[in-house]
């Protein structure tokens, strides 16, 4: 920035020492002297602008985006917490309310009689079975058992309504049923008595009861 030559405003004297024409020009030189420093000429080359030539990346004109005052524009801030319980990061394992996902639990009875402990002796009753009807024209009378026992039952017979000379008998019997068998014997009288014979004929339509028992 140029010099200014001219005379030092701190040199001038009081208007009232002055001649009029003293006056004169020493008003003409104060309105003279310039006031902006547009005025003057930098013939000593004083550095009067730094061009920049780069900013964060950017060339020629850099317009500055100031900081804009709200936390969200700042650069590396930290992530807060969300507020939500989920977000938490190493939370203990909380229980689910189901019974089976405790730990420790007793273990319950399982409601079978088996797994009882300290239950009495019960005696063992055998299976007993009673069936009733009459003979087929053969004088037959034959049953199956609703379930096979595991041995051949004892198979008790007997004649419901019948004659003396009528006989009863096993003539099958497995795990699975039975078959009884009503005969008839003949008879003859001799000297007025009467003798059973050994021929017999097939009792058609005799009552029979037959009780069977399971062994033991």
């Amino acid at each position: 920035m140029a010099n200014y030559r001219g005379p030092s405003k701190k040199d001038r004297r009081s208007f009232t020492s002055m001649t009029l024409v003293e006056q004169m020009v020493e008003q003409m030189v104060e309105e003279m002297i310039p006031t902006n420093v547009s005025y003057f000429i930098n013939d000593s080359n004083y550095i009067s602008s730094a061009p920049v030539t780069s900013v964060n990346g950017n060339t020629g004109a850099v317009v500055l985006n100031l900081f804009s005052g709200n936390y969200l524009d700042l650069i590396g801030k930290p992530n807060l917490f969300s507020g939500n319980y989920s977000d938490l990061s190493g939370k203990p394992s909380l229980f689910s309310g189901a019974y089976a996902d405790l730990t420790g639990k007793p273990t319950l009875f399982s409601g079978s009689y088996l797994d009882l402990t300290n239950k009495p002796t019960i005696p063992t009753v055998r299976r007993l079975e009673t069936f009733n009807g009459s003979t087929d024209a053969s004088g037959n009378f034959t049953a199956t058992y609703s379930t096979p026992y595991t041995s051949v039952p004892d198979v008790q017979p007997q004649l419901t309504a019948g004659t003396p000379s009528q006989v009863v008998r096993i003539t099958s019997n497995t795990v699975n049923g039975f078959t009884v068998n009503v005969t008839n014997r003949a008879s003859v009288t001799l000297l007025a008595i009467e003798v059973l014979l050994a021929a017999t004929t097939p009792v058609s339509g005799a009552a029979i009861s037959v009780l069977v028992t399971a062994r033991s």
